[in-house]
């Protein structure tokens, strides 16, 4: 009983933290070529979104099955823990691979400082920061703009995006420590 309770714990926290991670990935990626409000030309600065954002909604939607085909696997028997021990590995696997490609592309960067020399030499130069760009190399969220803030606003939304696929990372390798215990004791 008390491993079926830890479980649906474990799970509503993966579910949780997929619904963060999701939302965030989308916001990053819709903020990539629109700014709602601002009369500028929009279509100026279409360029290819990054991989990452992609791979990082990814992450947030593959967490988020898996969670829920684990809250199934609880009132099925039909879905083996082996196979449910297989699934939590991939997704563990895709959330760790997402933490890292973000944590990388930051690199160390710190979302807090905001004065124009810092967003203009680091900041603006992580692509899924800075906002599709134009073929003249000027970025939709360039520091020379006066929206540059969205600068800082964006890498602290890929910091705390990167932050919850490592917690993701945490609960699925608890659980699976826990359910090969529990195999191991069958």
């Amino acid at each position: 009983m008390s491993n079926t309770l830890i479980g649906f714990g474990i799970r509503g926290a993966q579910i949780l933290f997929a619904i963060i991670i999701l939302g965030l990935s989308s916001t990053l990626i819709k903020g990539h070529d629109h700014v709602k409000g601002l009369d500028i030309d929009i279509d100026k600065y279409v360029s290819n979104l990054p991989i990452t954002l992609g791979f990082a909604a990814f992450v947030g939607a593959a967490t988020l099955v898996g969670a829920l085909v684990g809250v199934a696997a609880h009132f099925f028997d039909r879905i083996n823990e082996r196979i449910m021990q297989g699934i939590d590995g991939f997704v563990l696997g895709v959330n760790l691979a997402g933490g890292l490609l973000i944590a990388l592309k930051l690199k160390n960067a710190n979302c807090a400082k905001s004065d124009l020399a810092y967003r203009q030499n680091k900041l603006a130069k992580i692509d899924i920061l800075r906002g599709g760009c134009d073929g003249d190399g000027e970025c939709l969220y360039d520091t020379s703009l006066p929206w540059s803030g969205k600068l800082n606003e964006r890498c602290k939304m890929s910091q705390a995006d990167s932050a919850f696929m490592f917690l993701t990372v945490i609960i699925l390798a608890a659980w699976l420590i826990i359910t090969w215990v529990h195999l191991r004791r069958k």
